[in-house]
């Protein structure tokens, strides 16, 4: 099992388009194009060909107000980190989250996933008594 150390350079990403919600695994390095190869083999050319990748700088997206979420296209060109793209803002636990948009789109589409229930008493962590 690793620990937060050995993620240094790793990036966990959500990507966020219509009701897909798809989590990719790279390295800070990668140059943006490889976010969209990755993309093509899992929904082929024809369906992202024409799309911008997007991200918000804070790589977090507002679901309830989704107007409010300030897109930005990602340089292709450049590597990840150049992008703010950062192991810092795309941890295993709370992934960077990108998007789709079509040149007909002022913001992507993106379709919330329902709200999960509660985490059960037994499954949520115990609190550790305050040793002072």
């Amino acid at each position: 099992m690793k620990n937060k150390d050995n993620f240094q350079g790793e990036l966990f990403i959500e990507v966020l388009w219509r009701n897909r919600h798809i989590f990719l695994e790279t390295k800070e390095s990668e140059p943006g194009k490889e976010l969209r190869l990755m993309l093509t083999g899992i929904f082929g050319e024809g369906e992202i060909k024409n799309a911008t990748l997007v991200k918000t700088s804070s790589g977090k997206v507002n679901m309830e107000d989704q107007a409010s979420n300030k897109w930005e296209a990602i340089n292709e060109g450049i590597s990840l980190s150049d992008n703010g793209i950062t192991s810092v803002k795309a941890r295993p636990n709370d992934p960077f989250v990108i998007s789709l948009l079509f040149s007909d789109e002022s913001v992507p589409t993106i379709t919330s996933l329902s709200v999960p229930p509660p985490l059960p008493d037994s499954m949520r962590a115990q609190e550790t008594p305050n040793m002072d």
